[in-house]
């Protein structure tokens, strides 16, 4: 049987036009995918086939537009196999996509010039197996040492991402996404039944979303990766799937910045993909000194111009100096300037 899904319809050539992808499945698994892009008026102006012969599952394309072919840039993250998740059905109003993937893909299509793609496993970007907790990072020593060939692959890394776009970086293109895991914490409870005898269970509770690193790979223009970074976020745990890192190109820089936990975490990554001074942090500050930060959310970090920024969020603070509105929740919007 086959089916054909749209998965992502966005806009490039600075929202001139648009580009939907669509996801062609033969026995539920991957077979095609289109790309058809639309003019304004919505008429289709070009449409690019892209085939895998190892049927790799793509996720989370982003798109940019090829002035030098007049064609289109697809950068995005895949998996090797199709997860329950991945097969067409109808989809809960509520179901949350957490499709996991094993490395980036690069695609560029023009019609004057044959197809180029470039697949790279995360296993081989550089310093990933920092971004692993305690728990995962022992695994991948478990199957190491269980491999009986010393110069055995490296064992797979996978990432559930979000909020992926595509950074020009002179001629190159950064792909970046934020990575993140469900965290849920185990309870225990005690009933009893008709003759009181105690009957214990557990069940798991949702925590939120940790957002625990962004990561960066990026491409040159025949779509080899020149440098990958993961930018680290510690413990940011949000309930809703929204963005929370900024990626902006600084002249021939990148600023990554993050706000958790009532600071702003940022650090700058040079052309050539090296960290430049580590990363600073800077504390958001608030009307009083004797503020408290309990709880935050929605919080976001915006370019204004020049070296200014915008960080802005919602804030639950307490203040036992304060006789009334204590603890109180506020809304928060400053400008900050990077030196």
């Amino acid at each position: 049987m086959t089916d054909a899904v749209v998965e992502v319809v966005t806009t490039i050539r600075q929202g001139a036009a648009y580009i939907a992808t669509v996801r062609q499945s033969i026995d539920n698994e991957a077979a095609n995918y289109h790309f058809i892009v639309f003019d304004q008026n919505g008429n289709i102006s070009q449409t690019y086939e892209h085939s895998d012969l190892i049927k790799r599952v793509l996720h989370s394309p982003a798109f940019e537009y090829d002035s030098v072919t007049d064609g289109v840039i697809v950068i995005g993250s895949f998996d090797y196999k199709v997860s329950k998740k991945d097969k067409p059905k109808q989809r809960e109003i509520n179901e949350i996509e957490e499709a996991e993937s094993s490395g980036l893909f690069f695609l560029r299509f023009s019609s004057n010039e044959p197809e180029l793609s470039n697949y790279v496993d995360f296993k081989d970007f550089k310093n990933i197996y920092n971004a692993l907790t305690a728990e995962e990072l022992m695994q991948v020593r478990q199957q190491q040492s269980r491999s009986k060939n010393e110069k055995a692959a490296k064992p797979d890394v996978s990432f559930s991402l979000f909020n992926a776009k595509i950074v020009r970086l002179d001629n190159r293109y950064v792909y970046v996404a934020e990575a993140f895991r469900p965290q849920y914490r185990l309870e225990s409870r005690i009933e009893y039944d008709f003759y009181g005898r105690p009957i214990p269970y557990t069940y798991s509770v949702f925590e939120g979303y940790n957002f625990f690193t962004t990561l960066a790979g990026t491409f040159d223009e025949h779509g080899a990766l020149s440098w990958s970074y993961n930018f680290e976020i510690p413990e940011l745990i949000s309930m809703h799937l929204q963005p929370h890192t900024l990626t902006q190109p600084d002249s021939a820089n990148l600023v990554f910045c993050v706000i958790n936990a009532g600071l702003l975490q940022s650090t700058i990554i040079g052309a050539d993909g090296t960290e430049s001074g580590g990363i600073e942090q800077t504390k958001i500050v608030s009307n009083f000194s004797n503020d408290r930060l309990l709880e935050e959310d929605f919080t976001s970090v915006l370019y204004w111009y020049g070296p200014y920024y915008i960080a802005m969020g919602y804030q639950k603070i307490s203040n036992n100096k304060l006789r009334e509105n204590n603890p109180r929740t506020i809304f928060y919007i400053n400008k900050l300037g990077f030196r």
